[in-house]
């Protein structure tokens, strides 16, 4: 199993990682809190239908399939003379390269193809790279927590208690990696006798 989200979470939170739970989950909230206002913040200034990095990479694609041949099959189904040459499907949103089904985003041949039919690309893409989607999915806010509401650290004296010190175990440190929950472990052929090891 891959863990690189919960490793990146881990280093987007690392200094709330050692507080007690409660002041963690106050701590997360806040950096969601700040992380939200200034997504809609920033989206908010965007003038275009896809986002920025969605519509750049639409021109990238436009751009690379400028050189094809594009033959006219049907009203919607399109021959993009490339290498290799592929079928577009432009009213069921297919390609045979499989770009296209994959991400929800139109590749180059069916830029390409959008482009020789006369139709809008943007119309093409899946709603979940429009500037009105980002900006929906950050319009909620988190509201505030305010300090009445919170519970108290510590009744008697107002300290934050921290998790017991712990003592580095004897020994030398393991290297091995520790396999994930599903993984398959390889076994090892003795290339003498040919047992398994």
């Amino acid at each position: 199993m891959c863990s690189n989200a919960a490793e990146s979470f881990n280093a987007w939170i690392k200094e709330a990682r050692f507080l007690p739970i409660t002041n963690l989950v106050d701590m997360i909230r806040l950096q969601l809190m700040g992380q939200m206002c200034s997504r809609r913040l920033e989206a908010g200034s965007w003038n275009t239908v896809l986002c920025p990095k969605m519509d750049a990479r639409l021109g990238d694609k436009v751009e690379n399939g400028r050189t094809w041949r594009v033959s006219m099959s049907s009203d919607v189904v399109f021959e993009v003379h490339s290498h290799p040459s592929v079928t577009v499907d432009i009213g069921r949103c297919t390609c045979t390269c499989y770009q296209w089904q994959l991400n929800g985003f139109p590749c180059s041949h069916a830029a390409i193809a959008i482009q020789s039919s006369g139709g809008d690309i943007n119309d093409y893409v899946e709603e979940y790279f429009y500037t009105s989607f980002f900006m929906a999915s950050y319009l909620q806010p988190i509201h505030p927590i305010s300090t009445a509401l919170k519970v108290a650290v510590s009744e008697e004296n107002g300290d934050i208690v921290l998790p017991p010190s712990t003592k580095r175990p004897a020994g030398r440190p393991k290297k091995r990696r520790i396999p994930s929950r599903g993984e398959k472990i390889r076994q090892i052929k003795c290339s003498r006798c040919g047992r398994l090891v």
